[in-house]
């Protein structure tokens, strides 16, 4: 039960958020931890000696659940390896992203680095909206460098959105 409620609540969460990505991962939690369960179960009692008694029967049923968990166990693998591969992507990109940007703000004191935000965009094309605190505006040189920086350090296009955020310093005696 300890495995099996909580992406339950996580489902329930999602459905009440209208978030279906919330849903599925919930989903994939819960018939991962369900699977695997079965199995772990299946492969315990074996081990432990416990084996149906009497028939060929009996037996010929015990492997063939033991061979559907495995198989269920394989097949569900597939979501679960296309979903660590998105999130090592990502983490990836944002990493690079982190030092592109620390790169440039350090670069020059009137900039610092608000918040960013990116998302795949079609055709391959990486969209990044970046907020950004700046004491002077920002050149069409400056957000062609950044690009051209996004670009190369990524290893392909990237489509950029600069908010720069004017910041005025006064101070008093």
């Amino acid at each position: 039960a300890a495995a099996l409620v909580p992406p339950l609540g996580v489902i329930g969460i999602g459905m009440a958020l209208l978030d279906g990505s919330v849903v599925s991962g919930g989903f994939l939690l819960f018939t991962t931890n369900l699977i695997a369960i079965m199995l772990a179960g299946a492969v315990t009692l074996l081990l432990l000696g416990f084996r149906p008694t009497g028939g060929h029967e009996r037996e010929a049923r015990l492997r063939l659940g033991i061979l559907t968990s495995i198989v269920l166990l394989i097949v569900i693998t597939i979501p679960l390896a296309l979903v660590f591969i998105d999130a090592v992507q990502t983490s990836r990109s944002r990493q690079i992203i982190d030092q592109v940007l620390t790169d440039f703000a350090q670069a020059d004191a009137a900039i610092q680095l608000v918040d960013y935000e990116f998302t795949p965009g079609p055709q391959h094309i990486l969209d990044l909206e970046i907020t950004l605190n700046a004491a002077r505006p920002i050149e069409q040189a400056d957000a062609e460098a950044l690009e051209a920086a996004f670009q190369h350090a990524l290893g392909g296009p990237v489509r950029l959105r600069l908010i720069r955020v004017p910041v005025e310093t006064l101070e008093w005696p």
